[in-house]
């Protein structure tokens, strides 16, 4: 099969059209056909790599043929409209069983049902059992119909994609309760605890460490809802971080441990615990595929994670979910397993995935960490952030208070400014290798405050580094920031390793 073929594949099955119900309009264009023609058949003919498929028909009961007695393959091919006058007399049809035998083909013509790309899906076409030659009116006609079947196949994919975008967000907001409602429960918890006259001055660290992870997976969560436009055809952003693999397992064995179900993991231990990915999508994920398998009797589910392929940079690492009863047979509910949610999160990740019976399974690629330079690395960053001079400008006393505590531990000097009025007044007072700028803001909001501190005497600032702050994802998302002479923005709440990597990155590029 060649490259145009495969294409061409490609868009007829972006149409999902193939082996669809009946549709009574395409009914009607093909019986139009038939009667402009004075022909006893019609057909709306998809041609896949194997058949041509009737999506509509007049005059015969067949569903389909295979693709080598087609005589659509022509215009198809040739993409251009293609009329036989007698069969019999024609060297690529003679032989054909659908010449030789019943329908006993003697006329045929045919007009290719042509995609905005250019590519044939199939063909709007008809037969006669008689020589034949079409007037140049009925011509004109069969191709005025041919592209209004494709006109409405077009419409139909549209109203296929606007209904695909919104059972993928429905899907989406049913499975984030379970991720939002989750950390939520473990932060109650732990402030409960925190409140307890008898229990709070016993707080562990492991309870510090539960509140921690908590509120990290809350955060994820929150970005991923309000971020979630990707999801829907535009670029998908790279959100590759540091995660433990065996803690994400340990919360699906969590997850999973009640009186219907039970988990259990079988972990290759050349993989390393740390790695790199996207931990928030490979979880839910792995919890589709492990719903698939809930019954209402108990089961044990078993996860299979293998390492397939190490490389200098990444893994090639395969997970597969079945029951350890062997009897699989998924259950069909697709609450449980919603197709075009997975579909998207298949795309995010990379990753390649295949059902059977008694097994889901798909690969993905992981990063690996460098320890030794890691560490390395990071000695050095304290260096360079060490005596520092930063301002930092901020209205939310809150935010200034773990700012500040971040800021502090690094070795980095700092003045706070609590408004844009009080950041241009500080400015021009001050030398500052950069500042940190709260873009919402009352009175003078952080980009009008951006745009002042860069004109400030025929440019005396017009290269000082600064980064936006902001708690708006969807605000962001438009850009604006780069237009204001803005160097990034970082989300809040604050993550150190966030806040650090960004101070890093303009300080290093300006030294």
């Amino acid at each position: 099969m060649d490259k145009e073929e495969k294409e061409r594949l490609k868009v007829l099955h972006s149409y999902q059209i193939m082996d669809t119900d009946v549709d009574v309009i395409l009914d009607n264009i093909t019986a139009l056909a038939s009667n402009i023609c004075e022909v006893p058949i019609s057909l709306i003919s998809l041609l896949d790599d194997k058949r041509q498929w009737f999506k509509s028909k007049v005059g015969i009961d067949v569903t389909e043929t295979p693709i080598e007695q087609a005589f659509c393959w022509y215009p198809v091919r040739e993409r251009q409209f293609m009329q036989v006058t007698d069969a019999t007399s024609d060297d690529r049809f003679a032989d054909n069983p659908l010449v030789t035998s019943d329908p006993n083909i003697r006329f045929y013509a045919g007009c290719p049902l042509l995609s905005p790309t250019g590519h044939a899906l199939g063909t709007l076409c008809v037969i006669d059992d008689k020589p034949k030659e079409l007037t140049e009116k009925q011509k004109e006609s069969l191709k005025m119909l041919a592209k209004l079947v494709m006109a409405y196949l077009e419409k139909s994919k549209e109203q296929q994609v606007l209904m695909d975008v919104i059972n993928t967000k429905n899907d989406l907001f049913h499975l984030m309760s379970h991720e939002i409602k989750a950390p939520l429960n473990e932060i109650m918890g732990v402030y409960y605890l925190l409140d307890d006259p008898k229990l709070g001055y016993k707080i562990e660290k492991k309870d510090v460490q539960l509140l921690k992870n908590s509120t990290e997976n809350l955060f994820n969560v929150v970005n991923e809802l309000l971020d979630n436009d990707e999801m829907y055809g535009g670029e998908l952003k790279d959100k590759q971080i540091v995660f433990n693999l065996k803690s994400l397992l340990g919360e699906l064995i969590t997850e999973f441990k009640n009186d219907k179900d039970n988990l259990k993991i079988n972990y290759d231990l050349a993989i390393p615990d740390f790695l790199v990915g996207e931990p928030l999508r490979l979880k839910q994920l792995l919890r589709l595929c492990l719903r698939r398998f809930a019954k209402k009797t108990p089961n044990l589910l078993v996860l299979f994670i293998e390492l397939l392929e190490e490389g200098e940079e990444q893994l090639k690492v395969s997970f597969s979910v079945s029951r350890a009863d062997g009897l699989g047979h998924f259950t069909e509910d697709t609450d449980n397993f919603p197709i075009t949610f997975t579909e998207q999160l298949i795309k995010m990740l990379g990753a390649e995935l295949e059902q059977t019976e008694d097994a889901i399974n798909f690969t993905l690629y992981l990063r690996k960490m460098d320890y030794s330079s890691g560490m390395a690395q990071m000695n050095k960053d304290e260096n360079v952030l060490d005596g520092l001079k930063v301002l930092l400008v901020e209205d939310m006393e809150t935010n200034r208070y773990i700012a500040g505590r971040f800021l502090d531990s690094w070795g980095i000097k700092y003045d706070v400014a609590h408004d844009g009025f009080e950041a241009l007044k500080l400015v021009g007072n001050h030398y500052y290798d950069l500042i940190l700028m709260d873009l919402q803001m009352p009175g003078m909001d952080g980009y009008e405050a951006t745009e002042k501190i860069k004109s400030i005497e025929a440019g005396k600032y017009s290269s000082i580094p600064i980064i936006a702050l902001t708690a708006s994802v969807t605000l962001m998302g438009k850009g604006r920031f780069s237009d204001n002479g803005l160097e990034g923005f970082i989300s809040k709440p604050f993550n150190p390793q966030e806040l650090k990597s960004s101070i890093l990155r303009v300080v290093k590029r300006s030294v």
